[in-house]
């Protein structure tokens, strides 16, 4: 029996007039960096004041990364404003029956599903420096595999987001070692564009389904590497729904106030009258289901990908 956290559920209402102009106020739009203006996104200043821990939706303090190519990245002196960071590890195999690390799957894969602004690290996760090594070294390779299949300016675009981990998480101090070092990153970890903390779910996709796997009565569905594209997908998704809220006034109503509940639970939304109501011409329904502990994997902790959520709407007390 899981239990959910239901963070919000909220009514947003918009007026006639504040429907004219749905897009952000002009401030909100201005960049200050080349790549969000490239992009055209918004950007926000790196927070300094993040702590050193690793808790899921907590601010990202500042760490750095040892990189295959000799180089160090750091968080702070990388960050954009408008980026998405995915921290990759090596330790899925692709199923049961194929032991390979689900990286062998297809980087070009992985890119060709992916927004633009995101970085990539594969990370040798709690191994040893010589399988670290190896592993990086394979990495290189099929990320070569990949350029091969874009433009030059493509390739150049993905060059500077694909990142391959020199060193072991085991070896490595700060955030990422810590990250893998807990269950909460064990599937992986992400840095949103508000420099938040957010973990990975699992990477079974659909179209790896197989039927020797399901005839052996395992999970059918292979891991693919280009499951993590929709990680960063829905995290611009979040950012691009903030981005419009913050360009209106809406008028919110909570449901849910970051309760956690199992199995059943009903809430009551009461909308204002009749005369209020038809001042507004859009209304918009919005359910974040979260895990309600975040010192713990997702797996086992959030509710499964399948629950469900209703709305009914009564038009009078009966």
């Amino acid at each position: 029996m899981y239990q959910v956290l239901l963070s919000s559920l909220w009514f947003l209402g918009c007026s006639d007039k504040e429907a004219e102009d749905t897009g952000p106020p002009q401030e909100e739009v201005q960049t200050d960096h080349p790549i969000c203006n490239a992009l055209d996104l918004p950007t926000r200043p790196y927070d300094s004041t993040g702590p050193q821990m690793f808790r899921r939706h907590q601010p990202a303090g500042d760490f750095s990364v040892p990189l295959r190519d000799g180089s160090t990245w750091t968080l702070s002196e990388k960050w954009t404003g408008c980026e998405n960071y995915i921290f990759l590890p090596h330790w899925f195999s692709i199923s049961p029956e194929k032991p390979e690390t689900y990286w062998s799957t297809g980087v070009l894969d992985l890119l060709i599903e992916s927004d633009l602004n995101v970085h990539y690290f594969f990370v040798p996760a709690r191994t040893s420096q010589e399988d670290a090594d190896a592993l990086g070294a394979q990495m290189e390779e099929w990320i070569e595999e990949a350029m091969l299949g874009l433009t030059e300016n493509q390739a150049k675009w993905w060059r500077d987001r694909l990142h391959v981990v020199g060193a072991s998480s085991s070896d490595i101090s700060g955030l990422l070692g810590d990250g893998f070092a807990s269950s909460v990153g064990s599937y992986g970890f992400g840095i949103d564009r508000e420099q938040k903390i957010r973990t990975l779910g699992y990477f079974p996709h659909v179209s790896g389904y197989s039927n020797s796997l399901a005839s052996a009565g395992e999970w059918p569905y292979e891991n693919r590497l280009f499951a993590a594209a929709y990680e960063a997908i829905y995290f611009n998704f979040e950012a691009e729904r903030q981005i419009r809220l913050d360009a209106i006034d809406a008028t919110e109503v909570p449901v849910f106030g970051g309760d956690v509940i199992e199995q059943f639970e009903d809430g009551t939304l009461a909308l204002p009258d009749a005369q209020t109501m038809s001042t507004f011409d859009t209304m918009e329904i919005d359910i974040r289901m979260e895990c309600p502990d975040k010192d713990k994997a997702e797996i086992g902790n959030c509710g499964a990908w399948d629950y469900l959520a209703h709305m009914w709407l009564y038009d009078d007390a009966n």
